[in-house]
């Protein structure tokens, strides 16, 4: 049984670590800044505003926490 919490170098990328997370990013705030500068018809109401701008501090995160989740599940199949 393999205890190491450090994945082989061949599991991880940096570069399509950063560029999941900075497309998720832009995702979110996209949709946030367009009607800021009134481009396009989109309308977002505070309240909702509020929840985009949580999920889009947020998203950095959200990559890491998918990429621990596949890890140790196919991790878990390998054993």
């Amino acid at each position: 049984m393999n205890n190491d919490l450090h994945p082989s170098s061949a599991d991880v990328s940096p570069l399509k670590f950063f560029v999941l997370t900075f497309a998720l990013s832009w995702l979110i705030w996209i949709p946030l800044v367009f009607p800021h500068y009134g481009i396009g018809p989109l309308h977002i109401p505070e309240g909702a505003s509020s929840l985009i701008r949580l999920l889009g501090v947020l998203m950095p995160v959200t990559p890491a926490v998918g990429w621990l989740l596949y890890s140790s599940v196919t991790e878990s199949k390998v054993t």
